[in-house]
This record gives structure tokens, sequence and C-alpha cells, in this order.
């Protein structure tokens, strides 16, 4: 490394600092060997000298590139181990929006079951009026397309609300949205499951604009979890029996609190037992048979809101 070296030895003048470099230099047997040059500058008998040290790190620097290249292999083994626990995770939250999809079925039968209801009886007057009538009023005419392709529209929202929420979003993009939008998507297809069995909702949403930073579907999918865990809480109190004019209740908050927006999930259900509410947040913890749950709703619902940067938490009596 002539040109290195040379460009140290000029440097050495000008600093009064120890100095080194490191550079290869051929041995009398043919060898390249690494040398470690340090200058310290000194005076000697009163004149301005240079205090040279040459040191063979040979050795050193074969062991330096054997950690590197150990190094780089296990970042590349980090980084795919990462990444399969990234799909994991993915898998495991696919799998409960696929869980709820199917609870939530009937419930989303009946929101497009409605409007399909209102085109067919609108389709019907019309063709009475044409059979009826000779000349057609068009002003009526009109005014029957208009509420039917906004039930159509009605449908197509849905669909389309249903086919993006349920769907494998690989790529999990973030960006501003209003969590009051997130709740009332996520009871659009909830509610009717709530009124089918008779339980009373109640809505205490802030009227200000609220906006939050992450994904409008992965936070849908968090108050989805909370509903469907709620549900099931006053059903089973219900089931207790001895109960007189107890009323099943779901209550959801949507509020700004000290510069953070606070979603809450509350029901007079039948609670969490205190030796269970610290794992309710564990992969795969649930106090639910098999066929009612695998104890990934809490989990995936902590990771999400974790990821958003905020906080859950859960009390119980």
């Amino acid at each position: 490394d002539k040109a290195l070296l040379k460009s140290y030895f000029q440097s050495i003048p000008h600093s009064r600092e120890v100095n080194s470099v490191d550079v290869r230099v051929h041995s009398g047997k043919g060898e390249t060997l690494w040398v470690e040059i340090r200058t310290n500058n000194i005076m000697w008998n009163d004149e301005p000298a240079y205090l040279i040290f040459f040191s063979d790190i040979t050795n050193r620097k074969k062991v330096e590139k054997e950690i590197n290249n150990l190094n780089k292999v296990l970042e590349t083994r980090v980084a795919e181990e990462i990444q399969k626990v990234k799909q994991q995770q993915q898998l495991l939250v696919q799998k409960s929006k696929l869980e709820f999809m199917g609870e939530l079925s009937a419930g989303l039968a009946h929101e497009i079951n409605q409007p399909l209801g209102g085109i067919s009886m609108g389709l019907e007057n019309i063709l009475l009026r044409i059979e009826e009538e000779e000349n057609v009023n068009k002003k009526y005419i009109k005014d029957k397309f208009a509420t039917l392709f906004h039930d159509i529209e009605r449908i197509n929202k849905i669909i389309e609300h249903v086919r993006i929420f349920s769907r494998d979003q690989q790529d999990v993009f973030s960006e501003e949205i209003n969590p009051v939008s997130v709740i009332q998507n996520a009871l659009s297809m909830f509610k009717v499951q709530l009124k089918n069995h008779n339980i009373d909702l109640k809505l205490e949403i802030q009227r200000d604009p609220m906006i939050v930073v992450g994904n409008p579907y992965r936070l849908e999918q968090v108050v989805v979890n909370l509903l469907s865990n709620a549900k099931y809480a006053v059903e089973e109190k219900e089931k207790t029996g001895n109960l007189d004019s107890y009323s099943k209740s779901i209550r959801v908050k949507c509020v700004t609190e000290k510069n953070c927006c606070l979603i809450g999930v509350y029901d007079n259900g039948i609670g969490i037992s205190l030796k269970y509410i610290n794992n309710i947040f564990d992969p795969f913890f649930t106090t639910k048979d098999e066929v009612k749950g695998t104890g990934l709703g809490l989990s995936i619902s902590y990771g999400i809101i974790k990821e958003m940067g905020g906080r859950i938490d859960v009390e119980s009596k």
C-alpha cells in the first residue's frame, strides 16, 4: 500500500497526536503481511523527531476478517428469521380475520339482503306501473331508479369493504385515519349480530375530528376483536341464569384524552378472573372451548396497537 503509506507520512508533521495506519507489505518470503504503523512526534536531544512502532497484525486481521464474515452470515440469518416471524405473524392475523368473517357472515348477509329486497320491490313497482299505465310518469320512473341505484351502491360499498378488510395485506401501510370512521366500519359488519342477539349497543363518540396514524383495516380488526369478546362475555353471563332484569349491553367509546385517542369497548358480561388477567394478551391463551376461540384475537390486537405506537389495557371486575 505505497500510496497509503506515502500519504500517511506526509500527514505526520501536521499532527501533534499519536497516529496510526494499517498497511499491507511484502515479506522476504513473498507473503503479504499486515503491519500497523504508529507514530508519535517527540523531542530528541532538543530536536523534533518521530517515534515509530511497526507491529505485525496479520493474525489480528485474519481474525477480524473471520469475525466480519461470521457477522455477515449472522445478519443474513437474523434477517431471514425476522422475515419468517413476520410471515407467521401475517398468517396469524389473516387466520384471525377469516375466523371473524365466518362469525360475521350472518350479519353481512342481512346487510346485503336488505337493499336487495328494496331493489326487488322497486323493480316490481316499475313493472306494475308500466303494465297498468300507458303513459308512465317519467319523474316516478327516475325517482325509483335513483333509489335502486342508491341500494346498489350500498351493496357495492359493503362488498368492497369486506373484500379489502378480509384480504391478506402483505404490505402493511400506514396513513392518517379517523378512528370514528374505523369504528363505524366495524359496527357496520357487527351491529346486526348484536341486534339479533338482543344486545343493547351504546355509542359515546366525540364529535370533534380525531386523527391517528396507522393501518385502518388493522385498527378495525382490533375493534372487531374487542366487540366479539364483549359479545361472548354478555352471552356467557346470560347463561348463568338467575339474573333478574339482566340486559346485555355493550358500550363503545371514542374520545380524545391527553393528546391521545382513547377507544374503549365496555360490556356488562361475565368478566375476567384475576388469575387470568395477566395472560389474556399471550398468543393462543384462551378460556373458551376450541370451537369458540383460538386465543389469537387479543394477542393480535396487542401487536397491532403496539405497532401503531399505542397502548392496550384491560380492566375487569
